[in-house]
């Protein structure tokens, strides 16, 4: 009986550990983290967010602007991990806030809402100040010393136009008090020296030298500023250097995968494929798109997909190399009039569709593992009473991808909106089966309530054959009384059948038992012997 009751105790507390492990899964969370928390203008920032969860909608936004999405999951048997990324280009300096937001559900069906930010700062950088007058101390500002000089000027033996420029000294050149080689000489600039010229004479140039007007020979100064051997060296250097840099960088541009949400690109998407085409409806504004480089160090960026006008719309998305290399994927987007008849309502027995169901989503997917399922039960229902609803495909599927299509039209107006459903079956897949979760701790207490009934079945049954194994206990057991045999008769002088027999048992056993007696008797007596008395051999003994 002892040990009747530790089992029933373990079973009592095995189940109640399954209903705190159904009701105590790991909480779903979801967390985004950026490559770099300063940047400088021109710099890519990459944020990657990481989830846990048995169900997710997340959309990643930078400064506002949408730059990632998840793709929605639903897994009903365990906590999964998952992460996706999105990347923005710093343009201005400031700070960048980029925000998480949508829901994560747990295993236990609890939905949280997401709603985190994260900020990184961008700096304008170093900056070098440029200026043709940097060179020198001998640049001062000569339009000062000009003033009230008239377009022409005269000297005593040359007129000059008036000029606001800097020249520079293409050799070592004597300067003169006078444009003349007989004017006296004030100074000399050296090759690469820059100075003011204020005027233009016949073969001279008038300058601002030390604060006061002074003439150079026009053919010894230049505007265009001369390159020294070291500049020259330095930017070869600098040249080669980039050239080794990139080739040590990757020229990867391509996709690897370029998903709408809700919608499917025509043609099917192949990294090769640059132009896509796609349609939708009045009521669409902007395009939820995920684009993701084959190379982590390539840059992705999204233009277009914002602000949809009725007609032609393009959506380019720029793939940056690393080593600057571009290409540019495009997707057209015709936006129409009139959409067409939708849908209010569209189930398939026993299965759940992905996406969840929405009037204005018209494309949808259900994975089948099951290869014996060969039709599907659709309920599809419109918004207006006056449609004709038809149903294209749901019958002798086969194995692989099968296509389902839904046609909602009007018999007023010639419009006709589609919807479909690519069944993909496969025993590869897990069976996409509606589950009734609010039934679930009952199925769970039923179970026990049968667990412990099978158990006091159990305890009954043992306890019966074991009182049975007590009425028909061991002969020997019994009190073995023969002497009145005549007396055991009922008042009406039979004997009682039953009786009988279990006298004809008990004398069995008496006679049984005095053999065996006989026998203890007789071995007994034969021990004592062998220790009293030394046993005699055979033969003469004197």
């Amino acid at each position: 009986m002892k040990k009747v009751i530790k089992i029933l105790a373990s079973i009592i507390i095995l189940a109640a550990g399954l209903l705190l492990m159904s009701s105590n899964s790991e909480a779903a969370s979801a967390r985004m983290s950026a490559n770099k928390t300063k940047v400088e203008v021109g710099d890519t920032i990459r944020v990657t967010v990481n989830i846990n969860a048995a169900q997710w909608n997340l959309k990643l936004y930078a400064n506002g602007s949408q730059i990632a999405s998840s793709k929605e999951l639903d897994n009903y048997e365990s906590n999964i991990s998952e992460s996706f990324s999105g990347t923005y280009k710093a343009t201005k300096s400031g700070t960048v806030t980029f925000t998480l937001e949508g829901d994560i559900t747990d295993f236990d069906w609890t939905n949280t809402i997401v709603d985190e930010s994260l900020n990184v700062t961008v700096s304008s950088g170093s900056s070098s100040s440029g200026g043709g007058n940097s060179e020198g101390g001998n640049t001062s500002g000569g339009g000062s010393s000009n003033t009230g000089d008239d377009d022409e000027e005269e000297t005593p033996s040359m007129s000059f136009t008036s000029v606001n420029q800097t020249v520079y000294a293409t050799d070592s050149v004597n300067v003169r008090s006078n444009p003349s080689t007989s004017g006296s000489i004030i100074g000399s600039l050296s090759e690469g020296d820059s100075v003011t010229r204020t005027g233009i004479g016949d073969g001279w140039s008038r300058i601002s030298y030390g604060g006061q007007t002074a003439y150079v020979s026009s053919s010894y100064i230049t505007t265009t500023k001369p390159t020294s051997t070291e500049d020259e060296k330095k930017t070869e250097e600098d040249d080669k250097k980039n050239e080794d840099d990139n080739e040590n960088k990757s020229n990867a541009k391509e996709l690897s995968s370029l998903t709408v949400e809700q919608y499917k690109l025509e043609p099917d998407f192949s990294p090769d494929i640059t132009e896509y085409s796609l349609t939708v409806g009045r009521d669409v504004e902007n395009l939820v798109i995920e684009a993701v480089a084959t190379d982590e160090n390539a840059t992705v960026e999204i233009t277009g997909n914002n602000g949809l006008l009725l007609g032609e719309n393009t959506v380019n998305i720029k793939v940056t190399a690393e080593d600057g290399t571009v290409r540019t994927y495009k997707i057209n987007v015709t936006k129409v009039e009139q959409v067409g008849l939708k849908l209010s309502e569209l189930t398939i027995e026993n299965y759940v569709l992905t996406p969840e169901f929405s009037s204005d989503i018209y494309e949808y997917t259900l994975n089948i593992g099951d290869i014996s399922v060969t039709s599907l039960n659709i309920v599809a229902n419109a918004v207006d009473e006056n449609v004709n609803i038809e149903i294209v495909g749901n019958n002798d599927l086969k194995p692989g991808e099968n296509i389902i299509t839904i046609l909602v039209s009007s018999d007023e107006e010639d419009i006709t909106t589609v919807y479909q459903i690519v069944v993909n079956i496969d025993e590869s897949f897990t069976d996409q089966v509606v589950i009734d979760n609010s039934n679930m701790y009952i199925y769970i207490g039923i179970g026990i309530a049968v667990l412990i009934l099978l158990i006091i079945i159990i305890v009954v049954v043992r306890k019966r054959r074991k009182a049975a194994e007590e009425e028909f206990a061991p002969l020997n057991t019994y009190d073995l009384n023969f002497s009145s045999n005549k007396d055991d008769k009922d008042s009406t002088g039979s004997d009682d059948i039953n009786s009988e027999e279990n006298t004809k048992k008990a004398e069995k056993a008496r006679r049984k038992k005095e053999k065996s007696e006989e026998n203890d008797y007789s071995l007994n007596s034969n021990n004592y012997e062998s220790d009293e008395t030394p046993r005699r051999g055979r033969g003469k003994h004197f």
